[in-house]
């Protein structure tokens, strides 16, 4: 039975990672577009390690420290794995859907606990192997490997991913707990406020690396002592990679002790963690009469709940309008650091087109309506019964999405044009472009998710992060910012453009593919809405 269950578990993994159609016919071009992607993505995240990896080896390796560059590969391997899945192990763990079906069945917990644990681990020695082989051929390059070094990092590296799996069962235990115990309508404002705590942590570490990097070139031998003090099983996972075959098996029995009593843990009290309800909300019925309004604008307060209550769909979908309002109150804190950086660019783009670029790869990030149908899933037949047409529903979703962005759509071109000092008529075409750009991608993430709907998805973070409808959104709408920038290289060629013209141009473009998208919408998309 266990290794049923493994088997299903991977085969779901496998099917996140190559989509079917709504005829569950894999579609080959889709997968090989998605393989793509992720070989792309893994080839710059090893490129980018190896960079880092070749700026610190060298330094440490003369300064004696070679452990102490294992040591640091060992915790960004670690801190990346903890943090990747954590919220994975919270859903997938704990709050999984059919955990009570598994429980009733004749199965002993802790097989249900270990065959989910299995794409977790998957996972995590994946993201190992992105970021430890860099390291592994940059020393390589540096010194060349002896056996016992060989064998060492090999010990320490192989066990690495289950002592990060275990703090991540825990974290996500501790996150699991803390939900159960807020109220139903409180729980997708913990989760998000959770999550951007992280974060924000994370983009914190990431500003000062540079910071760290110099110092840990200086005062190598002061940050080596720090180690031994504070932090042994790095200090023994840094002699693992040196060739000290004692400290090898010191960290793999330690991770795997560390792993074997969190899943110990787990598995006694996982009946008790899987059934949990405290925070389910007691409803009680009072009867008062029902105001009428508008179809259209039921349709948005429905959609509105719908996102209000499901913090996958905050997160991976809303943080670009987040993220546009920050770049113009930077704008406004830090201006002279920010036009330093500007002037530096080999780029002599007027300061208004580069806030634009800058906006609209914000919005263009924004996935909220490219995921509002798939996220439907078993109830779309409700929406598709009701007395209302298939463009009524199509422009709620979209206006779902405009009501995250447009505030920030007009908030971050003002902020950004106060912040750059620009003047009246570029901030007010900035303004209208961005507000146009921010419509177009809203009507264009309908138009992806009607022909290229997920409805086999696990967990809704799985139907906003991994569907080919926000994928394909997201690249056309990196597409057309690269055309608008393509078509100002070529303009220039002939002679001087103003940016306000261009902006007002580029506006009206965007104003006229969204009306087409408007239109289909209501004949055509609709008819395929009613087919879904």
């Amino acid at each position: 039975m266990l290794k049923a269950l493994i088997a299903t578990r991977m085969h779901a993994l496998g099917a996140a990672l190559t989509p079917q159609s709504s005829r569950r016919r894999r579609n080959l071009a889709v997968t090989i577009l998605l393989l793509l992607l992720i070989v792309y993505s893994s080839v710059t995240v090893v490129f980018l390690f190896y960079i880092t990896d070749q700026a610190l080896c060298a330094p440490l390796y003369a300064q004696g420290l070679g452990w102490l560059y294992w040591a640091i590969s060992a915790l960004a391997a670690g801190a990346i794995n903890c943090i990747m899945t954590m919220f994975l192990a919270e859903h997938q763990l704990f709050l999984a859907r059919d955990n009570e079906l598994l429980l009733a069945l004749p199965i002993p917990p802790k097989d249900i606990l270990f065959s989910r644990m299995c794409p977790l681990i998957a996972t995590n020695y994946a993201v190992s192997l992105l970021t430890l082989a860099p390291a592994a051929l940059v020393y390589g390059q540096q010194s060349g490997f002896s056996g016992a070094q060989a064998l060492g990092l090999l010990l320490a590296a192989v066990t690495l991913p289950l002592f990060c799996l275990a703090l991540s069962c825990l974290a996500g235990w501790g996150l699991a707990m803390l939900e159960s115990r807020t109220k139903q309508k409180n729980k997708s404002l913990i989760v998000v406020l959770v999550s951007v705590a992280f974060l924000g942590i994370y983009f914190a570490i990431v500003s000062t690396a540079n910071r760290l990097l110099s110092y840990l070139l200086v005062a190598g031998a002061q940050a080596a002592a720090g180690v031994k003090m504070w932090c042994a099983p790095l200090y023994w996972f840094g002699l693992a990679g040196e060739g000290n075959l004692a400290a090898a098996l010191g960290i793999a029995a330690l991770n795997l002790a560390v792993f074997g009593l969190v899943y110990f843990c787990l598995a006694k009290n996982f009946i008790r963690i899987a059934t949990m309800h405290r925070g389910a909300a007691k409803v009680q019925y009072h009867e008062q009469a029902a105001a009428r309004i508008p179809a259209g604008k039921a349709l948005w307060k429905n959609q509105l709940r719908h996102f209000g209550a499901a913090p996958g769909w905050i997160l991976n979908g809303a943080l670009g309008s987040l993220f546009a309002v920050a770049a113009g109150v930077m704008l406004l804190v830090r201006r002279d650091f920010l036009m330093e950086v500007f002037r530096q660019m080999p780029a002599s783009l007027p300061l208004s087109l580069l806030l634009a670029a800058v906006l609209g790869f914000c919005f263009a990030i924004t996935l909220i309506s490219a995921a509002a149908i798939s996220l439907e899933a078993k109830t779309l037949w409700i929406l598709q019964s009701c007395p209302v047409t298939g463009g009524q529903v199509l422009y709620g979703m979209a206006a779902l999405q405009l009501t995250i962005t447009l505030p920030a759509a007009v908030l971050a071109p003002i902020l950004g044009g106060i912040g750059l000092g620009l003047g009246a008529g570029q901030t007010v075409a900035l303004l209208l472009c961005v507000a146009a750009y921010a419509v177009l991608t809203a009507l264009l993430g309908v138009w992806c998710n009607v022909k290229l709907p997920k409805f086999d998805w696990m967990s809704e973070t799985q139907a906003v992060k991994s569907s080919m409808s926000t994928i394909v959104s997201m690249l056309l709408d990196m597409g057309i910012l690269l055309l608008c920038g393509g078509a100002y290289a070529l303009l220039a060629l002939l002679g001087n453009v103003p940016d306000v013209a261009f902006l007002l141009g580029c506006a009206a473009a965007f104003v006229l593919v969204g009306a087409a998208l408007w239109h289909w919408a209501a004949h055509k998309g609709a008819q395929e809405f009613a087919r879904l």
